[in-house]
């Protein structure tokens, strides 16, 4: 899974893992765009630096996405952002709750 070019990863705080599940990605409010990580230790990076008090785990969320080339999906330097999810939805492949007490470094 880590060696398919389709599979990355989104790090986010676990109180969003629900939301996500339930309605998969939207892009809505302040955001235009939806940003995975083509590896997992920069999403486990965003996982850990979500946690807040009133959602002290975070989640890394490995996705399958359909294809790369399509024109609201852009590639620069690892990451990857999805700007009309709808039009190429994300699959969940797996997830993994990050502890309050893990630090990353």
């Amino acid at each position: 899974m880590i060696n398919d070019e389709h599979v990355v990863f989104h790090g986010t705080a676990e109180k969003n893992l629900d939301s996500i599940i339930r309605n998969n990605f939207i892009v809505s409010g302040y955001l235009k765009s939806i940003s995975f990580s083509e590896r997992s230790n920069l999403a486990l990076n965003y996982g850990c630096g979500s946690r807040s008090e009133d959602s002290p785990k975070g989640v890394v969320l490995a996705v399958r996405l359909q294809t790369l080339n399509k024109p609201h999906v852009e590639r620069s330097g690892g990451i990857i952002h999805l700007y009309k999810p709808e039009e190429v939805p994300p699959t969940i492949v797996g997830y993994c709750i990050i502890p309050h007490n893990y630090v990353y470094s």
